[in-house]
């Protein structure tokens, strides 16, 4: 799909169409949106150069398998493609969900990120949190209520970078969320809702939210149920932690299907990622810490040099730790927190707290479980060219 998305880029340019940059950049920058979940999944993935693209699409019987590039070329290479993107790609666009120069540079922010290269990323940061309200503006703007991000009376709303538009059905992206977190007693709006109760927020992170932490809005520690009985925590459908609703509920909802707007992309996550590259070049600055502030105040906590006498901003170190932390709070089953722990070297340390003896979390003591493996089958099939990944061999 990463060669379809880069062979489309360059047939677009060969056409007379109009606006056929824009139209070749959307498609570089999917290159990079793809390319950045699928690294975070896998690790890096072979990619063909254009010559090849070109002479295999005349000639496919001439395709071949290509071994694995190293993570440094494979990020490299969704940089390019999103850098070409950025310039041609416009600030808002008439159709809701389609990519955008903020969107794009959200995505090229994640990969700087991956790459630990803190300069290009706090240049990035820096020009999404400038077309914001924020920093000076009119584009992005963060919510005065953090919970109205996600209410299906909300939609399109300006901290929204990028979404992935829902209509309910399930042939155009439904989102399934809330009923995959909510229990079968849970009581919905809709008669027609269904839960699937698959997904909880481990009390141990729960708790550490501040007291106050108007996020906490979003999250459901006891409810009462459809039998108007009380369920408390680690009662039945609370054992192994909250339910981490993020959205709320679509009056419409049919089965799991939903038609609250997917978020991708967020304002708060740029501002986030651009105190964590001046934290990581230029150490705990002013302007690091109103950037965390922002998003502190926006869910009703005091600034962060506030908190423990200052021990949180005290040092880089632990600045970075607060940050981690905030981003965690913040962001919550928004798809970032594999790769914040990962690119924190937190991924083996988080990943064990709150689970007993007898689960995965020996599992996961080694880092380089951190990737999947990749399919046996397709080694087979590329007859030892692909290489698995090293801790699945």
């Amino acid at each position: 799909y990463i060669s379809k998305a880069r062979m489309a880029s360059i047939r677009i340019m060969q056409t007379s169409i109009p606006n056929k940059e824009k139209y070749a950049a959307e498609a570089k920058a999917i290159i990079g949106w793809l390319g950045m979940i699928l690294y975070d999944m896998f690790g890096p993935l072979p990619y063909p150069s254009d010559e090849q693209l070109l002479l295999w699409d005349e000639h496919p019987l001439e395709g071949k398998w290509l071994a694995r590039p190293t993570s440094e070329e494979f990020l490299a290479y969704l940089e390019d493609n999103l850098t070409e993107a950025i310039p041609e790609l416009p600030e808002t666009q008439d159709t809701w969900g389609r990519l955008t120069k903020g969107a794009a540079s959200m995505i090229l922010l994640r990969v700087h990120l991956m790459q630990k290269d803190f300069v290009k990323a706090k240049t990035v940061a820096k020009s999404i949190y400038e077309m914001g309200k924020e920093g000076g503006g009119s584009i992005y703007e963060l919510m005065t209520d953090y919970s109205k991000i996600f209410s299906i009376d909300n939609q399109r709303n300006k901290e929204l970078i990028l979404a992935i538009p829902c209509d309910g059905t399930k042939d155009y992206s439904p989102n399934q969320w809330y009923c995959a977190v909510m229990p079968a007693d849970y009581v919905h709006t809709s008669t027609a809702a269904k839960g699937s109760s698959t997904h909880r927020m481990r009390w141990t992170f729960y708790d550490t939210y501040e007291k106050g932490d108007t996020r906490l809005n979003t999250i459901v520690a006891e409810y009462t149920n459809n039998k108007n009985k009380k369920v408390k925590r680690g009662a039945k459908n609370l054992e192994n932690g909250a339910l981490p609703f993020k959205y709320d509920q679509d009056p419409t909802t049919n089965g799991n299907f939903a038609k609250n707007d997917i978020p991708v992309f967020r304002y708060a996550e740029a501002i986030l990622g651009y105190a964590e590259a001046i934290n990581e070049t230029e150490g705990v600055t002013d302007l690091a810490k109103h950037l965390v502030n922002l998003v502190r105040n926006r869910a009703g906590l005091p600034n962060i040099e506030k908190v423990n006498n200052g021990a949180k901003v005290a040092s880089p170190e632990a600045f970075r730790e607060a940050i981690l932390e905030e981003r965690g709070h913040e962001l919550y089953c928004e798809g970032v927190r594999h790769m914040d722990l990962v690119r924190m070297d937190k991924f083996v340390e988080y990943g064990k707290i709150g689970l007993s003896e007898y689960s995965l979390s020996k599992y996961n003591e080694d880092p380089r479980r951190a990737v999947f493996p990749i399919d046996p089958q397709m080694i087979i099939d590329s007859k030892g060219v692909i290489v698995q990944n090293e801790a699945y061999k």
